[in-house]
C-alpha cells in the first residue's frame, strides 16, 4: 500500500466519507487488515478520484466495512 500517496489517501478519504485523508500509517494498519489485495485496494482508491462522490462511496457498500 503506497500510503504517502496523495492520490491514495484523498481516494480513501472519498470512498469512506471521510472529511479528512488518513495519516500514512493509520492507512498502513487499515491496509493489513486486506492482505494480500492491498495493491487492489490502492488502485481502487486512486481510482475513485476520477468518480462522482456519491459513485465512490458505492464501492464500500452500505456497512462501510468495504468491498474491495
Amino acid at each position: 500500500m503506497p500510503a504517502t500517496d496523495y492520490g491514495v489517501q484523498q481516494g480513501f478519504a472519498l470512498t469512506f466519507g471521510r472529511n479528512e485523508p488518513p495519516k500514512p500509517r493509520e492507512l498502513i494498519e487499515i491496509a493489513e487488515a486486506g492482505r494480500p489485495h492491498r495493491t487492489t485496494a490502492a488502485w481502487y482508491f486512486w481510482r475513485a478520484l476520477d468518480l462522482p462522490e456519491e459513485k465512490a462511496r458505492l464501492l464500500v457498500g452500505e456497512s462501510g466495512r468495504g468491498t474491495i
